[in-house]
């Protein structure tokens, strides 16, 4: 006879659940999802228990029930502000049903509620309560990298892009040096983020990953495995293109997305913003334009009366005087335009690429503001200045 187990259950409910599996696994299903569905009422917080019975359901034939616990399960967790984690659910709905009518629905009403203003139209309690409740998955939502950006239907149309992704203690991710394109998002559990032995930060719930190499393309700067066991929702590039195409306005999101992520690690790597905080840097790094330059172009002219400044990306320029000198030249990391902006004064060299190169460019008047924000920017700058002129006139020492 099949008994229950309550004070197991309230003691190690990790022990009474192995004990349901090989229940259920010896075929006593009913039995088994019943003590489950106690089991998962005791712990209205556990959305794993809540998973495991519509697994439960779905293998013992019973695919009605489980859409309809995934589904409740789904809007608990959108309300709890676990976007991520509802995305899961929803996910696990197609795969039980792949024609089951918009298993994502929770999501446009998610998105919805997030333009709106709150009302007070409710009781002072229940308008207490809802009001938190929102606040909660509205910041959850605005804190995850691309989705925080799309309507409705864009989420929808992401969300059902994604493939789930559950690993085992010390499972890779990715690797140092992989060339795959997929962009992860952490459903569950802790990633840790390493390079060789060293670890360089920690991945909790909500948190998105691979941005760089899924927007770039560059190989991954890092391995990242899985402590314990963790959920992850990954989108792959192929994914995302079908997505652009069906939603062409996510192309801008992504675009955006590069700007404020992509462009601010890059600020990192320069000495002029290397002392700002990685929030403030994607701030500054909106404002600036992203260029792609062909070698041979004249990207700065001598005379010019424009105040903007430069940083390298990736590529190389020569500096010229006015009579054609080779005087200079800059590289990755490296920044130029600086005098024009310090002074005011009309550009007194003139840059030109010597191999196809990406810059940054920001245009005075945002430097400006951001200069009297961070009075170190200047400090920076002007020391910068201050290092060229000794190197030139070493080098017209030299010449002598």
């Amino acid at each position: 006879m099949f008994k229950s187990r309550a004070k197991s259950v309230s003691r190690n409910p990790k022990q009474e659940l192995a004990r349901l599996q090989a229940e259920f696994d010896r075929g006593r299903s009913k039995e088994a999802i019943e003590e489950l569905r106690a089991l998962a009422a005791n712990r209205p917080k556990s959305a794993a228990l809540r998973v495991k019975l519509a697994e439960w359901l779905a293998k013992a034939g019973r695919r009605d029930e489980a859409i309809s616990e995934l589904y409740k399960l789904q809007e608990a967790l959108s309300l709890q502000g676990d976007v991520l984690a509802a995305i899961s659910a929803g996910l696990r709905i197609v795969q039980i049903d792949p024609t089951f009518d918009n298993p994502l629905s929770y999501l446009a009403k998610l998105t919805a509620e997030r333009l709106k203003e709150e009302t007070t139209t409710t009781s002072a309690s229940d308008g207490s309560t809802r009001a938190e409740s929102d606040g909660a998955q509205h910041k959850m939502l605005s804190e995850i990298p691309l989705l925080s950006d799309l309507t409705p239907e864009e989420l929808k149309g992401v969300a059902l892009g994604m493939k789930q992704r559950l690993l085992y203690d010390s499972a890779v991710v990715f690797e140092r040096g992989d060339a795959s394109r997929t962009l992860c998002f952490v459903v569950s559990g802790t990633l840790e983020i390493k390079n060789g032995n060293k670890t360089l930060d920690t991945a909790y719930p909500g948190e998105c990953l691979g941005e760089f190499a899924f927007l770039t393309g560059e190989p991954r700067s890092a391995t990242v495995i899985s402590l314990g066991e963790s959920e992850v929702l990954e989108l792959s590039l192929e994914s995302m293109e079908e997505i652009v195409r069906n939603h062409p306005r996510v192309r801008s999101v992504l675009d955006r997305m590069y700007q404020g992520r992509v462009l601010a690690r890059v600020l990192a790597e320069s000495p002029l913003f290397e002392f700002m905080s990685a929030g403030e840097r994607i701030r500054v790094a909106s404002c600036f334009e992203h260029m792609k330059v062909p070698r041979g172009i004249r990207v700065v002219e001598e005379g010019a009366n424009d105040g903007a400044l430069f940083l390298v990306k990736q590529g190389a320029l020569e500096i010229f005087s006015q009579d054609g000198e080779r005087i200079g030249k800059v590289g990755p990391n490296q920044f130029f335009g600086e005098v024009s902006f310090l002074t005011g004064v009309p550009r007194t060299a003139t840059i030109t690429t010597t191999e196809d190169s990406e810059l940054l460019r920001i245009d005075g008047d945002d430097l400006n503001e951001f200069a009297a924000e961070y009075p170190q920017l200047l400090r920076v700058m002007k020391e910068c200045r201050e290092e060229r002129i000794a190197e030139a006139m070493q080098r017209a020492k030299a010449r002598a």
